[in-house]
């Protein structure tokens, strides 16, 4: 019937049918392998924290063997080496003094407590604190606090707590109680000043001496970046970009990179300026006999460039006469090595800075002015144990470098200081290059060989020994 005649048909179909190809052979399977990343938690307040910040992890990920995951708070330069995202901005931090952060003291309360929830979230191997030492090891002492309960209760400890760039105990005259205080709240203290090291291990708390930041810009042996040649070329091109006069005496005024340092010492040196403008007009100060104008550069610190603007503006507006003549050009802070070069005599506010002209051989003043009340405090507290503010001064035992401190930090005195200078150009670099072969070779660490070698590297080296081993993993 039909039914069997179409199963005949189907039959026979399938059996002429080809049989189908062969399936391709499949190739062995692929190994996937992934590093397992070591995750550091860095905390910077304030510009020179987050350079020294951007330094050390770029070293960290050019000396370790694995994947480094950064988390934390940050700046640009930060940013740049692989910080994801500040957790908040880096310049609620950014506060000195005595008077100045008591109106602060709720909001910093506040990011005390959001970076202590971030660290436990982040489950770091590593916390490191930079700088900002009001924060950092209260910041730090709360994190061992948290870790030593949890070993009570059975829970393996981490992380591991560091802090870069100490406090000053050895400016107070109970040093040695004062770095005691620091004994179970950090892990390891990386410290900048040769004398330090001493100090903290004494008072039983881990310190190793790394050299200072400022000078990883600075040649090993101790000299400006460049050959002369190369500097000169670079100081010309500077002022040709900048439109500097080329017979013109440059002024390069750097008020500190806080926003109220910035606010606080600014005025006060541009009108230090303007005062010697208008002397030098009149045949008055001992540099009237260079033809040319005084000139100002400002750098201003990241972040600053709008602020600065502003008090150049009010400030020079302010005395009727354009600062006595004298023309103020603000740059970015990427301009600040050729500012340095381009500059006849800086005046600066006490800091790092001093350490940074000195190395770039810059004739300069250092300065500084405050609160009245931070400014009681920091007599009563340091001025009995020291004599000098600046770095270069304190490091050789006496005085360097001129200081206009407090009360002598006026216009008038700021610009007697700086004609001084600018009238003897010759001695001036004479003596700016003494410091420098003064004071830099002291602030070099040394390699296991003996060598000496820059503080980034010679921090990233200290905490490896706190980083797991670099592992790769396979799927």
């Amino acid at each position: 019937g039909p039914a069997e005649a179409l199963s005949a048909c189907l039959h026979a179909a399938l059996r002429c049918r080809q049989p189908p190809p062969p399936l391709p052979a499949m190739p062995p399977p692929q190994l996937a392998l992934f590093h397992v990343a070591a995750v550091v938690f860095l905390v910077a307040g304030e510009a020179s924290g987050d350079v020294i910040g951007g330094r050390l992890m770029r070293a960290l990920r050019n000396e370790y063997g694995g994947a480094i995951h950064f988390e934390g708070v940050g700046g640009d330069s930060m940013r740049a080496e692989g910080l994801a995202s500040s957790l908040f901005p880096m310049s609620e931090l950014s506060v000195a003094g005595f008077a100045e952060v008591l109106p602060s003291l709720p909001r910093i309360a506040a990011r005390l407590v959001q970076t202590q929830r971030a660290v436990r979230r982040a489950q770091p191997h590593v916390v490191v604190g930079i700088d900002s030492k009001g924060f950092n090891l209260r910041l730090l002492r709360s994190l061992a606090h948290r870790r030593a309960a949890a070993g009570r209760n059975g829970i393996p400890a981490a992380p591991v707590l560091v802090q870069y760039v100490g406090p000053s105990a050895w400016a107070f005259g109970d040093a040695d109680a004062r770095a005691a205080r620091l004994r179970g709240g950090v892990d390891e203290l990386l410290v900048l000043l040769p004398f330090e090291e001493a100090l903290f291990r004494r008072a039983g708390v881990p310190a190793t001496f790394v050299g200072h930041p400022a000078l990883d810009d600075v040649a090993i042996r101790g000299e400006p970046p460049g050959t002369a040649a190369e500097r000169a070329a670079e100081a010309a091109a500077f002022r040709r970009e900048v439109g500097l006069s080329p017979c013109a005496q440059v002024l390069c005024l750097l008020p500190g990179s806080r926003a109220q340092e910035v606010r606080a010492m600014l005025p006060l040196l541009l009108r230090g300026a303007a005062r010697l403008a208008e002397r030098r007009r009149r045949g008055e100060a001992l540099s009237s006999r260079w033809a040319g104008p005084i000139e100002l550069v400002v750098p201003a610190a990241p972040g600053m460039r709008g602020e600065v603007d502003r008090i150049v503006l009010e400030t020079l507006a302010a005395r009727g006469t354009a600062g006595g003549g004298a023309r103020c050009s603000v740059v970015g802070s990427g301009s600040r090595r050729a500012a340095f070069g381009a500059a006849d005599v800086a005046i600066a506010a006490c800091g790092t800075v001093n350490l940074e002209l000195a190395a770039a051989g810059v004739p300069q003043v250092a300065v500084y002015s405050t609160s009245w009340l931070t400014g009681f405090v920091i007599r009563r507290l340091l001025r009995p144990v020291l004599r000098h503010a600046s770095l270069p001064n304190i490091l050789a035992g006496r005085t360097l470098l001129t200081e206009l401190l407090f009360e002598d930090c006026t216009p008038c005195r700021i610009a007697e200081e700086a004609d001084f200078l600018l009238a003897r150009p010759s001695l001036a670099r004479a003596e700016a290059a003494q410091i420098r072969r003064l004071v830099l070779p002291s602030l070099r660490a040394v390699g296991d060989g003996g060598e000496p070698q820059l503080a980034s590297r010679a921090a990233a080296r200290a905490l490896l020994r706190h980083l797991p081993e670099a592992q790769t993993c396979t799927l």
